[in-house]
């Protein structure tokens, strides 16, 4: 281990893993669901990983030295790809990118992906998401467009979701899982009513 100027660590380290859970609340996941070249992925579990010395130093491992990580299996899918690519969070940008990939290994009822990193943040066990896209169209009770806010999906049955601005129509065309289903609702002043969208393999216009 070492600090940002390459220095050893001041003292003890003190390590933190914390388990993201995808599964029980996709929004809970950092960043968007998208990677640094704009595709969305769908996440079957995370962690981050956080080291600090005994001054409060930030450190991480040393170039050239590696080590294995395990993320517990997170999803909302009822089967889990037996290899899977590691996708690490950019924070200066928000964005998911892709280095190594990892196993599905289980023991004694649980079930992890294991594989092997060279510097410690945010993990992701991800896998590449088709995507059909919802249309709709978001009005007030008296039949006025709402013309700022964000649309969200959240998968039900894939840990995912996104999110998008309405135009000045009150419309939207928002991502979700191909043959998956979403929770499709707005956030503007109020939230709005949640509609189920999908399985559809193209894309899928909501009712006016």
């Amino acid at each position: 281990l070492v600090t940002t100027s390459g220095a050893a660590p001041s003292g003890a380290v003190t390590a933190r893993v914390t388990p993201i859970d995808p599964g029980a609340d996709p929004q809970s996941m950092p960043g968007d669901f998208t990677t640094s070249s704009g595709q969305t992925i769908e996440s079957f579990g995370a962690i981050n990983v956080t080291l600090k010395d005994s001054v409060g130093a930030a450190v991480n491992l040393k170039a050239g030295s590696s080590a294995t990580i395990r993320i517990p299996l997170s999803s909302r899918s009822t089967e889990a790809p037996p290899t899977i690519p590691l996708f690490y969070l950019d924070e200066s940008t928000g964005r998911w990118v892709e280095e190594g990939s990892a196993v599905l290994t289980s023991s004694g009822g649980e079930r992890w992906y294991e594989g092997t990193v060279t510097h410690f943040s945010t993990w992701n066990a991800d896998r590449l998401q088709e995507t059909v896209f919802v249309n709709g169209c978001v009005v007030t009770d008296g039949g006025q467009p709402v013309t700022e806010g964000l649309a969200i999906s959240v998968g039900l049955d894939y840990a995912g979701s996104g999110a998008v601005g309405l135009d000045a129509q009150g419309r939207f065309r928002l991502g979700m899982r191909r043959d998956g289903r979403a929770s499709i609702h707005v956030e503007a002043a109020n939230a709005s009513n949640s509609v189920v969208a999908g399985p559809s393999s193209a894309d899928i216009t909501l009712p006016a």
